[in-house]
């Protein structure tokens, strides 16, 4: 048999059998960090001898990289799989639980959602209504006098990286967040 890398930290030969809960939540954490914000955030890192992006134009590509987070992160801390629909619905308790002072409507998620999540993953980029720079003071924000979203990759991500760190230290002990992680884990693990 191969051993399959399931995280840049971990090879399928040192999965435990049978698995933890204590596995199972640090193999989430690794691919989360190690798969996607580590990954999106060295696309973004400054070449220290030119001060400039390292990647020219990585904001987009890092946004590809980290925008499923958040209907992930929800399915996980929900216990409840969007296999079957509900894609955008987790989507939007995503985006507010990560960012509860974020003022936005569900009509306006939803604009995000098909605007950048779905246009990113379907077409290859955003589409209208959707401008991303370094130079916005917040992460995330919706302009109601434009109808649209400004994104600052690097502001986001950051914002992930933190509240990925505070997720995961919900999942400790046999908390109840711990149980309705483990019931999306083992499902996508056994498919």
């Amino acid at each position: 048999m191969d051993i399959t890398a399931l995280s840049p930290w971990t090879n399928s030969d040192q999965v435990p059998s049978p698995l933890t809960p204590a596995f199972k939540v640090r193999l989430y954490d690794e691919r989360v960090r190690g798969f996607q914000l580590d990954i999106a955030e060295q696309m973004l890192g400054i070449d220290p001898t030119t001060g400039n992006t390292r990647i020219p134009w990585a904001g987009f590509a890092s946004l590809a990289v980290v925008f499923s987070y958040f209907e992930a992160y929800e399915q996980h801390h929900s216990g409840v799989s969007t296999e079957k629909g509900g894609s955008c619905n987790a989507f939007q308790r995503g985006v507010l639980d990560v960012f509860p002072q974020l003022d936005a409507t569900s009509v306006q998620l939803r604009a995000l959602w098909k605007r950048l999540r779905c246009a990113l993953y379907h077409r290859g980029n955003p589409t209208g209504g959707i401008v991303i720079g370094p130079s916005y003071e917040s992460p995330l924000e919706y302009s109601l006098t434009d109808d649209t979203w400004y994104v600052n990759p690097e502001k986001l991500i950051s914002a992930l990286q933190e509240h990925h760190k505070r997720y995961v230290t919900t999942l400790g002990g046999t908390s109840p967040a711990l149980t309705k992680f483990e019931r999306i884990f083992d499902e996508s693990w056994r498919s």
